[in-house]
């Protein structure tokens, strides 16, 4: 498949096709789907967040719908 990219991603998107997606696109950019978590909403995503940052296992980056 190419290289894996072992980066630790929150997508964030009330439409769980969307969140399906946008996870298609990025394993075919070489993440790693095993270190990609999702919420559906802000509230979720800042919870995930928190729990994340308390473990010392910051997200690399987030990825939210603006709508």
């Amino acid at each position: 498949m190419g290289i894996e990219v072992d980066k630790k991603i929150l997508v964030v998107d009330d439409m769980d096709v969307m969140q399906k997606i946008i996870i298609v696109h990025l394993e075919k950019l070489g993440f790693s789907v095993q270190r990609i978590q999702r919420a559906p909403n802000g509230l979720e995503a800042l919870k995930l967040l928190l729990s994340a940052s308390k473990e010392n296992e910051p997200f690399d980056l987030v990825i939210c719908d603006w709508n």
